[in-house]
């Protein structure tokens, strides 16, 4: 089980390869959309 390490403006996010592809999967969204979505909501 690999994981995926992504970095945007500085908070650092770190995901399972399988949860990813699981996630994918059943929501239709990738780890960096969701790392995007998170991204943004911290900035309200």
């Amino acid at each position: 089980m690999a994981d995926i390490y992504y970095e945007l403006y500085g908070l650092k996010f770190e995901w399972r390869d399988d949860k990813s592809a699981l996630v994918l999967n059943n929501h239709k969204i990738t780890f960096i959309e969701a790392c995007t979505v998170f991204f943004l909501m911290t900035m309200r």
